[in-house]
C-alpha cells in the first residue's frame, strides 16, 4: 500500500487542516516575469446540492449566494467529477482525473497519491509571490497531496482581532474554519497578492443545530425517532416515510442557509477591505447528495444528475455581471480557469479544459464530460455528452439516459440508441487508456520508501470518518 511520506502527508487538524503546502519547496516552478494583480477566495462546500440554493430556484434561503450570482457569473450545467470527496478534491485541486493517479484503500476510504513532483497551480502562485493558503475541515480531501503550494494560516489569537471581526460582521461565529479564513482576509496586507480556499465541511451530514433550524416544523408524531435523532441518514434504520425524508432534508437546508451565512461574512470582510473589485470569489462543491430519489440517500457510488451537477458561481474583476451560463463544464477545469483570469503562464500539466472563453461568450458547445472513481463498483465510470449521459457498469454493460426528456433519469434508453452508445463508449475508453497512461507515469514517481501513516495520523483519520458516520 502507497502512504503518506512526511510532513507533507499529516492529516489535517479539526479546525484548520492542513495543506501539505511545504512538502516541494525546491521544486523548479515556472516563472513569469509579471503579476497579475487579482486575488481568489475559492470556498468549496462539501456536499452542496445545486437545486437547493436560490439563485439555482432551489428552498433555501441563500440572500448572500444570490447576491454574489447577480455580481459575478451562475453555472448552469456545471459538473464535478466524481459522487463523493476523494476523487472530486483531487480533480479539483490538481486539474487532472483522480485515476490518473495511484490510490490505495485506508480505513473507510480512498487515498489517491498526487506526487510531490506535480506542479500544481498553487505552488506557481505561490513561487510568484501570492500568500497561498488554505483553511481544509475535511480529512476526506486532505489526504492526497492535492493541496501542494498551500499552507494553514496562522492563527491570530490577538482579543483585539477577534473584536474587530465581530464589530465588521455584528455576529459572533461559532464556526471555526470560517473564524480562521475571516481573521486571515482580515490580516492579509492589502498589497499582497492572496490565492485563499476554504475546504468547508458543511453541509455534509452530520447536520448540526444552527440558528436556521429552529424555522423548522415538523410533525414529530410522524417520526419514528426523536428529532433530535435525524441529524445524519446513517443513523436512522430502516425505510424513512416521507415525513422523516422532509424532515431529514430541512435540516440540511438548514446547514446551506449556514454555508450562506458565512458567504456573506467573506463579502462582508472583502467589502471592508476594499478588497471586493481586486479579488475572484468562487463557490463550488465536490458533489451532491440524495434525498429519497432513486430510493437512495447520500452520496457515492453513483452518477445521478443530484450527485453529479453541482453549483459553481464566480464574481470578480472584468468578470460579466448576473450572466447565467448554459454551456456544460466540468471542476477539473476550474484550476486552469483560474490560471487564466490571473493570466499566469507556464507550462501545466493538467487534463481540464479551461471555461475562460465560456465565461464571456458561453458558446462552447458538444464538450465531452468524463466521470470517474477510484474504487470498484458496479458503476464504473460515467460520460455526458449533448444531454446524454452514459454509465458504464463493470459487468460490461451500459445505461444510457437522455437527460432532456428523462432528467431524472429513470428510463435506460441504451437498447434503443446502439450509434450512440458505440461512439460514447469509444470516447469513455479513450478516455480511461489516457488516464491509465498517466496512472503508469505516476506510479513510476515512486521510489518505494513511502511511509505509512503513523498512529496519531490514523486516530485522527478514524474519529473523522466515525463523525460523519463512515465507520462506527
Amino acid at each position: 500500500m502507497f502512504a503518506k511520506r512526511g510532513l507533507c502527508f499529516i492529516l489535517p487538524a479539526v479546525w484548520l487542516g492542513l495543506a501539505a503546502g511545504g512538502c516541494s519547496q525546491d521544486k523548479k516552478l515556472p516563472r513569469q516575469d509579471t503579476r497579475t494583480q487579482f486575488n481568489v477566495v475559492l470556498v468549496v462546500s462539501d456536499a452542496l446540492r445545486q437545486d437547493v440554493l436560490g439563485c439555482y430556484g432551489g428552498a433555501a434561503r441563500t440572500p448572500n449566494i444570490n447576491r454574489l450570482a447577480q455580481q459575478g457569473v451562475v453555472f448552469e450545467n456545471a459538473y464535478t467529477t466524481s459522487p463523493w470527496t476523494p476523487p472530486s478534491a483531487v480533480s479539483i485541486f490538481t486539474g487532472n482525473y483522480a485515476t490518473s493517479y495511484p490510490s490505495s484503500p485506508l480505513q473507510n476510504t480512498i487515498m489517491v497519491h498526487v506526487p510531490d513532483e506535480e506542479v500544481l497551480c498553487a505552488e506557481v502562485l505561490r513561487d510568484l509571490g501570492y500568500d497561498t493558503a488554505i483553511v481544509n475541515e475535511s480529512a476526506q480531501a486532505g489526504l492526497h497531496n492535492c493541496f501542494q503550494g498551500f499552507n494553514p494560516p496562522a492563527p491570530d489569537r490577538r482579543v483585539a482581532a477577534r473584536r474587530t471581526l465581530r464589530q465588521i460582521l455584528n455576529t459572533r461565529i461559532h464556526h471555526k474554519g470560517s473564524i480562521a479564513i475571516l481573521d486571515y482576509l482580515l490580516r492579509i496586507p492589502k498589497e499582497r497578492n492572496f490565492f485563499v480556499a476554504h475546504w468547508m465541511l458543511d453541509p455534509h451530514e452530520p447536520f448540526s443545530w444552527n440558528r436556521f433550524t429552529k424555522d423548522i416544523a415538523v410533525d414529530e408524531s410522524k417520526l419514528t425517532k426523536p428529532a433530535g435523532q435525524y441529524t445524519s441518514r446513517k443513523k436512522i434504520d430502516g425505510a424513512l416515510n416521507d415525513e422523516e425524508t422532509r424532515y431529514l432534508k430541512a435540516r440540511y437546508i438548514a446547514e446551506v442557509e449556514s454555508v450562506d451565512e458565512r458567504i456573506g461574512f467573506v463579502q462582508t470582510l472583502l467589502k471592508h477591505r476594499q478588497l471586493a473589485d481586486n479579488t475572484y470569489l468562487i463557490l463550488t462543491s465536490d458533489h451532491g447528495e440524495l434525498f429519497g430519489e432513486h430510493d437512495l440517500f447520500g452520496h457515492g457510488v453513483n452518477y445521478f444528475q443530484e450527485l453529479l451537477r453541482v453549483p459553481l458561481v464566480i464574481a470578480g474583476p472584468e468578470l460579466p455581471r448576473g450572466r447565467t451560463i448554459k454551456a456544460a463544464v466540468s471542476l477539473v477545469g476550474l484550476m486552469k480557469t483560474i490560471k487564466e483570469l490571473l493570466g499566469v503562464e507556464y507550462v501545466d500539466n493538467m487534463q481540464g479544459e479551461s471555461f475562460r472563453n465560456v465565461i464571456f461568450n458561453d458558446s462552447v458547445e458538444g464538450r465531452t464530460l468524463y466521470f470517474d472513481d477510484v474504487r470498484e463498483h458496479t458503476r464504473v465510470d460515467a460520460l455526458l455528452l449533448n444531454n446524454f449521459k452514459l454509465v458504464a457498469r463493470s459487468d460490461g454493460t451500459n445505461e444510457l439516459y437522455d437527460l432532456v426528456h428523462d432528467p431524472r433519469e429513470l428510463d435506460n434508453v441504451a437498447a434503443g440508441h446502439g450509434d450512440k452508445v458505440q461512439a460514447m463508449s469509444e470516447s469513455l475508453l479513450a478516455q480511461r487508456e489516457a488516464n491509465a497512461k498517466r496512472h503508469a507515469a505516476n506510479l513510476a514517481r515512486f521510489d518505494g520508501s513511502e511511509l505509512e501513516l503513523s498512529e496519531e495520523e490514523e486516530q485522527k483519520l478514524r474519529k473523522e470518518l466515525r463523525s460523519l458516520g463512515y465507520i462506527q
